[in-house]
């Protein structure tokens, strides 16, 4: 393709980025659910039956990428109760990541907060630490981790069911701030430099864990 001018060539080079990007994404986003599920029933605790894989579409800072994950009938083996799960809507949980709490406001964007159980959530931390000292080099906080958090927000999040099952899971996020739960909580609020670094570091754990041969240690 021929173009005019430099501003065209550097459109093209723009979209190209973004749709490889995209590609890149939904192929990390499926080898990852593939991995969940050949490990899927190696815990007693549960058994997952696969139903069908269900297409989901999530927007992202390079547009909206389209894919395939799986969908289970999950059987508790000691209650016998039944549940539906997507696995890997749970494995590794981004919420509220685009502000800033009230500990940290605009003075620091370069943070999230890792939420998780120390004893239940397994060793997903030595891989996020590592990544994240070679790429984004956030400040990691723990804080909503600590058995003495008087929010006891791990308690509340919504990987807390894997975790009590010893199924490796965490939780980002950027923390509570005043719009918290309302309807002010409005899109223009949302600082994009902040969003894409904890979006980076959350990608780069999850490719790290979709093409290593290593897997994440159960409690």
């Amino acid at each position: 393709m021929e173009y005019t001018n430099f501003g065209e060539l550097e459109l093209a080079c723009y979209r190209e980025g973004l749709e490889y990007g995209r590609k890149r994404l939904k192929a990390c986003l499926e080898r990852y659910d593939e991995n969940l599920a050949e490990t899927r029933n190696d815990g007693k605790e549960e058994y997952y039956r696969l139903i069908d894989k269900r297409e989901n579409t999530i927007k992202t800072l390079m547009g909206p990428v389209t894919y395939l994950r799986r969908y289970y009938k999950v059987t508790d083996c000691e209650t016998g109760e039944k549940s539906h799960q997507f696995l890997l809507d749970k494995k590794i949980n981004l919420d509220m990541i685009g502000r800033f709490s009230y500990q940290y406001m605009q003075q620091d964007k370069d943070y999230v907060y890792i939420v998780r159980d120390k004893l239940k959530s397994g060793n997903l931390t030595e891989w996020i630490e590592p990544i994240n000292a070679s790429t984004t080099q956030l400040t990691l906080d723990y804080e909503y981790s600590s058995p003495e958090d008087p929010k006891s927000l791990f308690n509340f999040s919504d990987n807390y069911s894997f975790a009590q099952k010893g199924i490796p899971s965490v939780s980002f996020t950027s923390g509570e701030h005043k719009d918290y739960h309302k309807p002010s909580d409005d899109e223009k609020l949302i600082d994009y430099d902040a969003l894409l670094k904890r979006t980076k570091l959350a990608f780069l754990v999850v490719w790290e864990l979709a093409n290593s041969d290593k897997k994440p240690i159960k409690n």
